[in-house]
């Protein structure tokens, strides 16, 4: 893509879990680290190429909570769908500690692009809390997780 290269992009945010599973010595194995990697890596390039004006603009268009966790969960959901048709499903574990930082970045790119304030780490929580509800409704809606999965993770089974 041009300009792509020439465009400053910011590392990624450690989400807190990774730090505290570093400190408590559970590391994520080498193909974890490699496909946490690719997937924060692969949702940089998107929020930062062709998708960046439509992702500023629907930051800017409501609720920030939920426009940063419909914009998370976009992102997340393609990069997932790109790795298994490539033949690497995803680690569920990745998923999630990628969310956060994905969650992180993005709320980066808002506040920097002026589409909303920065957050505090409450709202960050129900950020956190809107996406993993609206991903585990998209999952199920889309047949990657059955009524019984959604009980039992949500601890009613």
């Amino acid at each position: 893509m041009p300009g792509l290269l020439n465009q400053q992009i910011r590392p990624p945010v450690q989400p807190q879990a990774q730090q505290q599973r570093q400190a408590q010595g559970q590391q994520p194995s080498p193909e974890q680290q490699d496909q946490h990697k690719i997937l924060v890596s692969g949702a940089i390039r998107l929020m930062h190429g062709k998708a960046r004006d439509d992702i500023i603009k629907s930051l800017g268009a409501g609720d920030p909570v939920q426009t940063v966790a419909n914009e998370a969960v976009k992102i997340i959901e393609r990069l997932e769908h790109e790795a298994t048709q490539a033949g690497n499903p995803v680690d569920p574990r990745v998923l999630l500690g990628g969310a956060q930082e994905i969650i992180e970045n993005v709320i980066e790119l808002g506040v920097t692009a002026g589409a909303i304030e920065q957050m505090g780490d409450s709202q960050k929580i129900e950020v956190a809390k809107y996406a993993a509800g609206l991903y585990m409704q998209n999952a199920q809606q889309s047949g990657k997780v059955s009524q019984q999965d959604m009980q039992a993770l949500a601890g009613g089974a």
